[in-house]
């Protein structure tokens, strides 16, 4: 099959933001057989199928997309990604009020629907046969070319792999009170409207800087979230850092603090000081990364979720 992923409808500052979310899913459907046009600028017809990645506040583009299905059919294919549970109090709150609106509008046309959360939340929205859920795994294609196993080269005590949003500064506070050194992945701005601007690095600044930490922290935006990003999760385990990642999630999404040295948020400080004076980080890492290789499929995971009923026709 041949997919063209579509991120036009995203604003060109957030694509470095969704690299985690997008490149195992590419690597996934390559490492089966599949081609995959990683940034297609046009809309393309059937056989190909358009895939897009959620977030859909203009209306004029939803009301071509709906208008276009009506009109072709079968000749027009298309998937969503979604990266956000839709029960989500918060996360909708914090976007353009339109986003949400977009994706129910769209959510009845779309031919496959693929959740990075549990799927749950959407199907109130979307038919179960059109619904499945994506489960992240390894693959040859996401490890990174930078990696050291010599501590002396990891100058980074702990990378916080995210913004830094208030639940996760007065961790970053307490670390550097303790005389550890800690950084964010992606930086917050403030920009000429007043509202926030979120910078995150490209894949090969990403990549150095994860393979300069001695520990990587993946924390959740607030209480509100439900479920462990996944996609962080897969980004640092495949680049062999120790990950220490918040423990909460009780969902489908839990299998995945395997790979990590989970810790309640009260307990992320402690565990990340352990970890690095300790001097034992470099093997955990390893250790997380040969488990997640030996365990998990990215390419078995996309089979998977090809198993629904749209894609017999191409069998």
């Amino acid at each position: 099959m041949e997919f063209h992923l579509y991120l036009a409808n995203h604003h060109p500052h957030s694509f470095v933001l969704l690299e985690d979310v997008v490149r195992p899913v590419i690597a996934g459907l390559e490492d089966g057989g599949h081609r995959v046009v990683s940034f297609s600028t046009d809309i393309v017809l059937a056989p190909r199928v358009n895939l897009f990645v959620e977030f859909f506040p203009d209306n004029s583009f939803v009301d071509t997309l709906i208008a276009l299905k009506q009109k072709a059919g079968e000749g027009f294919l298309f998937g969503i990604v979604c990266t956000e549970d839709m029960g989500d109090p918060i996360v909708w709150k914090l976007s353009v009020p339109a986003r949400r609106t977009g994706l129910e509008r769209l959510l009845p046309h779309a031919d496959f629907v693929w959740t990075l959360l549990s799927a749950e939340s959407y199907r109130p929205f979307v038919a179960l046969e059109r619904l499945a859920r994506i489960d992240y795994g390894y693959s040859p294609r996401l490890v990174p070319p930078f990696y050291t196993g010599d501590p002396a080269e990891r100058d980074i005590d702990v990378l916080i792999y995210g913004s830094p949003y208030k639940t996760r500064l007065p961790v970053a506070e307490e670390l550097r009170r303790r005389g550890l050194t800690c950084e964010f992945t992606v930086s917050a701005t403030t920009g000429n409207d007043g509202k926030p601007k979120l910078q995150g690095l490209p894949r090969y600044l990403a990549d150095e800087v994860i393979a300069g930490s001695k520990v990587a922290l993946d924390m959740r935006r607030g209480p509100e979230v439900r479920g462990l990003s996944v996609a962080r999760v897969s980004a640092i385990v495949h680049s062999g850092t120790a990950l220490v990642a918040e423990e909460f999630d009780v969902s489908e999404t839990a299998r995945f603090y395997r790979y990590t040295m989970p810790a309640p948020y009260d307990a992320l400080a402690d565990t990340c000081e352990r970890l690095v004076r300790g001097g034992d980080y470099v093997r955990q890492g390893a250790a997380m990364r040969e488990r997640f290789t030996s365990e998990t499929s990215m390419r078995n995971n996309m089979s998977a979720v090809m198993k629904l009923p749209f894609f017999e026709r191409f069998t």
